[in-house]
């Protein structure tokens, strides 16, 4: 008996300490779990410093140990952190406040904060942000084109189709002096606006198709003097304005057929192609040479009088078809 009392005593001996060295450990490693996640992933949600300070708690974690104000943050690495400091100084200085980039949580009283810092998906974030912001949203776009007024009458479309083609070539072919005379000794007279110019190209505005009238000419005869000038121009037809902002923003000036008038268009047909056209009275043409940066406001030469203006839509082109000449490779 006095043998097994003994042994009694001695296992009562030995069991407080085991507890002790058990819950130190387990206050040591809740704290070394706290910091070790303050320093990777920033300061901890009010949350988890709760459960970490409850399972110390459990563990056995005395009231009179103290926490650390200011628990020790492992060196920032050079792909995972950026500080950024107010004041530039080759050692750091602790009275020195440092700055962040990111906001950070006010501490709570009586718990652990960390040091802020820029984390890697942050600044990943960041350029994304920019990149979307600055670098894919379009510019306003104008091309270096300055305006030009119609020699006669009812010449706006050669006097357009100058504007375009010094552009790329200021100096008309040999023999003229001028671009827009290049195009009206050049485009013959027909009654079909589609295969020349119909009326007189001085005249008084009309639908006639004889003298001392003139209507005008449309993109076939246009395309066809340029590209017979060493120019590339395309016919197009129905085309929408998001394509004319693209064209554009291609370095390319666009010709559009455009009406002020709101007469109702008339239809004829030519007696030899047995092919149908449209006529409009007040039949003019611009030279779309910008884009606005959301692609709702066009920069266009206006060879009436040589203006330049910005306009949100091309007025009775859809009468037209969405008649185009784009000009340039």
């Amino acid at each position: 008996m006095h043998c097994l009392r003994s042994k009694r005593i001695i296992v009562k001996g030995r069991s407080p300490w085991e507890e002790v060295s058990k819950r130190a450990f387990l206050v040591l490693l809740g704290i070394l779990v706290a910091w070790s996640v303050a320093s990777c992933c920033g300061s901890l949600p009010q949350e988890r410093i709760r459960e970490q300070t409850a399972f110390a708690e459990r563990a056995g974690a005395q009231r009179s140990a103290s926490v650390p104000a200011d628990p020790p943050t492992a060196a920032p690495s050079k792909t995972a952190t950026q500080t950024v400091s107010a004041v530039p100084s080759a050692k750091a200085t602790p009275s020195k406040r440092v700055l962040s980039r990111t906001p950070t949580r006010l501490p709570t009283k009586g718990l652990p904060s960390s040091t802020p810092t820029i984390t890697a998906t942050f600044t990943r974030r960041v350029f994304a942000e920019l990149a979307g912001t600055y670098i894919a949203r379009p510019l306003t776009v104008t091309l270096n084109i300055p305006p030009d007024a119609q020699d006669l009458s009812l010449s706006c479309e050669s006097s357009a189709a100058k504007m375009a083609a010094q552009y790329f070539k200021p100096t008309p072919p040999a023999g003229f002096t001028d671009w827009e005379w290049y195009f009206i000794k050049t485009i013959p007279r027909h009654c079909n606006p589609h295969r020349g110019y119909r009326g007189k190209i001085d005249g008084t505005v009309s639908l006639s198709c004889e003298d001392p009238d003139g209507y005008g000419t449309y993109a076939e005869p246009i395309a066809e003097a340029l590209n017979k000038a060493g120019i590339p121009a395309t016919i197009e037809y129905g085309v929408d304005y998001q394509r004319i902002a693209d064209e554009v923003r291609r370095n390319r000036p666009v010709l559009v057929w455009v009406s002020g008038r709101a007469d109702a268009p008339i239809r004829e047909f030519d007696p030899e192609t047995k092919a149908e056209y449209v006529l409009l009275l007040g039949e003019h043409v611009w030279v779309v040479i910008g884009v606005s940066a959301d692609n709702a406001s066009f920069l266009v030469n206006d060879p009436a009088g040589g203006l330049q203006y910005w306009t949100h839509r091309f007025p009775r082109w859809d009468v037209f078809h969405g008649m185009s000449v784009v000009v340039g490779g």
